[in-house]
């Protein structure tokens, strides 16, 4: 199974300069709860934003460099979706966090979508594309508790393909 996590602004903003365009550690947190004990499926750009390689996750970074390395037994390099789906357990949950190209890839065969919903509009480089809603239901909905941290609103969906 693949699935989404997607944090967008209000106009499906979800990038700047290879960052994320706010600063809400409540959001990270719900990030790392979600995709913890998973494989995380990404882009190299989207590789190279991270921190560091985050722990207790496998990671798959998906790239047309056939020359990029990375040494680190939580990595794994591919080139193609093929290899991806070599290097997966697919009756597993395997979560795609980015960036744009990678998500447009995977939307056929992703089957759930943790969307955060940032109530605010950002200055952007990378936009998330606009869902087919015919295709989803939304199976959950919560308002994130504001704080001084966490000053501006957003929502957390969870949204599941419709059965053909």
């Amino acid at each position: 199974m693949f699935s989404f996590i997607i944090a967008v602004g209000e106009n499906n903003e979800m990038g700047l300069n290879n960052h994320l365009p706010w600063h809400l550690p409540k959001e990270i947190g719900y990030f790392r709860s979600v995709t913890e004990w998973h494989t995380i499926i990404m882009g190299r750009k989207t590789f190279e934003s991270l921190p560091r390689v985050l722990p207790n996750r496998k990671h798959i970074i998906l790239t047309r460099d056939e020359n990029y390395k990375y040494d680190h037994p939580d990595v794994v390099i591919v080139n193609s979706l093929d290899e991806v789906f070599d290097k997966v357990k697919t009756e597993e949950e395997n979560i795609i966090i980015g960036g744009a190209e990678i998500f447009r890839l995977f939307l056929p065969y992703t089957n759930r979508i943790y969307l955060t919903v940032v109530h605010k509009k950002f200055d952007a480089d990378t936009f998330f594309f606009k869902l087919d809603m015919d295709q989803w239901i939304e199976s959950k909905k919560w308002d994130a508790v504001m704080d001084d941290k966490n000053n501006i609103p957003y929502t957390y969906y969870i949204l599941d393909r419709k059965k053909s």
